[in-house]
């Protein structure tokens, strides 16, 4: 992990008003792509600490409560995390696409999105055809 907070110490160093548009526009573009990786790798990381029941053993009644209260998310953000978390089993390609830089951060979440809202239809109960 250290690497990572290195290179984004150097780049929080860099004051953007010296560097001319190109190496701006290159550095937009990278830090979109980094920013993506990190987003997947945590929502990869929380999917295995919801499933290993890692906020009882660190005290809290669900992962969203963990997120709220240790990392400071919004109630909302945080369990919108938790439920891209838990799609991603189910949506496997999806996140190999979006790791491998085949599709944008913005693409993977709104499959997950969907992939979530077609999970909790599938949920509902079915009314049986003849009263309908």
């Amino acid at each position: 992990m250290s690497g990572v907070r290195s290179a984004l110490e150097e780049w929080s160093a860099t004051d953007p008003e010296l560097l001319d548009t190109e190496r701006l526009a290159d550095d937009l573009v990278e830090l979109e792509r980094v920013s993506g990786l990190l987003e997947a790798v945590r929502l990869q990381w929380l999917e295995v600490f919801a499933r290993k029941q890692g906020h009882h053993d660190q005290g809290y009644p669900s992962p969203t409560a963990f997120l709220t209260a240790r990392c400071g998310m919004r109630a909302g953000r945080a369990h919108t995390a938790v439920t891209r978390a838990h799609s991603l089993s189910e949506t496997p390609i999806v996140m190999q696409a979006w790791v491998g830089e085949r599709i944008s951060s913005d693409q993977a979440n709104e499959l997950f999105r969907v992939a979530s809202l077609a999970a909790e239809e599938s949920l509902r109960p079915k009314r049986p055809w003849w009263t309908r």
